[in-house]
């Protein structure tokens, strides 16, 4: 899921959406930022001019629901596990990555064979196990925005977006 909507980079739905359809950024990403233990956040990111930040935010969040009402075709799956599977080997391409990662897997209580059984997984990936884990895990009314720019130029303003009026954060570096 993940891979289908913005890791995939520029195979991905939001980069698609938001690079190639609209031309609003040079980039768009989504990233589900997992660590051994805990599931990690979500995150999407973009880079885009002051004016159309809030066109922008409004593609990604809508590219965001569109994976939980629309499943991916064929070609996007295959693009996906394909890209996570040839990933996989740069994990362990050298003997020290290898033993570095079953040390991890060992001391977070991962099986041995985790990477075999995740290359499995992927390979069983079916379009709709997609899109049950999109309604599952994304939580589109429940984001988090951060916008760096100069936000009194967006047209239309952030507000018109209905997360309520923005809030400025200071993040000038204070003097000695």
């Amino acid at each position: 899921m993940n891979e289908v909507l913005g890791a995939g980079s520029f195979s991905s739905r939001l980069f698609n959406e938001v690079r190639t359809k609209r031309g609003l950024a040079y980039f768009a990403y989504g990233a589900w930022a997992a660590g051994y233990e805990s599931p990690g956040p979500f995150i999407m990111g973009s880079a885009t001019k002051n004016e159309t930040i809030a066109e922008d935010v409004t593609v990604m969040v809508d590219t965001m629901r569109s994976m939980q009402k629309v499943a991916p075709s064929e070609t996007e799956l295959k693009q996906a596990k394909d890209s996570i599977l040839n990933s996989l080997v740069f994990l362990v391409d050298s003997p020290a990555k290898a033993m570095s990662r079953q040390m991890n897997y060992a001391y977070h209580g991962y099986p041995g064979d985790f990477l075999e059984r995740l290359q499995k997984g992927v390979t069983d990936v079916s379009s709709a196990d997609v899109l049950r884990v999109a309604n599952s895990h994304l939580k589109p009314d429940a984001l988090v925005y951060l916008v760096v720019g100069k936000t009194s130029a967006a047209k239309p303003p952030l507000s018109s977006l209905g997360m309520g009026e923005p809030k400025n954060l200071d993040i000038a570096i204070p003097p000695p």
